[in-house]
């Protein structure tokens, strides 16, 4: 999965569209998001060209 996490910035930065990400489960989705997820998505080239907002997960 970091080759994936790897070509997110990249993607957002110089192609962006929309991109979907398959995990098996719900806790497998959480767990990229949380651990790969997140740190690729505080990067400079990222942060530069784009702006997140926080949203409550849904339950």
């Amino acid at each position: 999965m970091e080759a994936v996490a790897s070509l997110l910035p990249w993607r957002i930065k110089f192609d962006p569209a929309r991109t979907l990400i398959y995990q098996p489960t719900i806790d497998n989705a959480e767990k990229f998001s949380r651990d790969d997820l997140d740190p690729v998505l505080q990067w400079p080239v990222v942060r530069s060209v784009a702006t997140f907002w926080a949203c409550p997960m849904r339950r």
